[in-house]
């Protein structure tokens, strides 16, 4: 993220997980997470949103089509806001720091781990049980 999405971002995530507050922090992950993804895998919508000859009310029209039986409706909404403000196209950067932000409001770590082999479906789930172990400091 380029200094100039961070500066636009920080504020509107921030203010997203202000207003997100009513609804749990569960769903707020969850939404944010569903956003996330839906833009990761659709090119088409990330061009859509972040084309300025696409009007706002078009936007919110195909936002609201996508989204609204998969988001919370605060979330839809704020979303229809960043449309009337012209940030929509900011909206991959806000959503990174808004999971930033939400993973460690939650005391959630995100860990990378390399290996020079693939684990199997077992070492996997024994890594992870061995990071949620209470003796490190996570609750399970």
């Amino acid at each position: 993220m380029n200094s100039k999405n961070t500066k636009i971002a920080q504020p509107y995530a921030e203010a997203f997980l202000e207003l997100a507050a009513q609804s749990s922090l569960e769903t707020t992950i969850n939404d944010l997470n569903c956003l996330s993804t839906a833009l990761a895998n659709s090119n088409d919508l990330k061009k859509l949103l972040s084309n300025p000859l696409v009007n706002s009310e078009n936007k919110k029209s195909i936002i609201k089509s996508i989204f609204s039986d998969k988001i919370d409706n605060i979330t839809l909404k704020f979303l229809l806001v960043l449309c009337d403000r012209g940030r929509i196209s900011y909206l991959n950067s806000i959503l990174e720091k808004a999971i930033e932000l939400a993973y460690k409001a939650a005391s959630i770590e995100i860990v990378k781990v390399t290996s020079s082999t693939t684990f199997s479906p077992s070492q996997q789930e024994a890594l992870t049980s061995k990071l949620k172990k209470d003796d490190w400091g996570i609750p399970n």
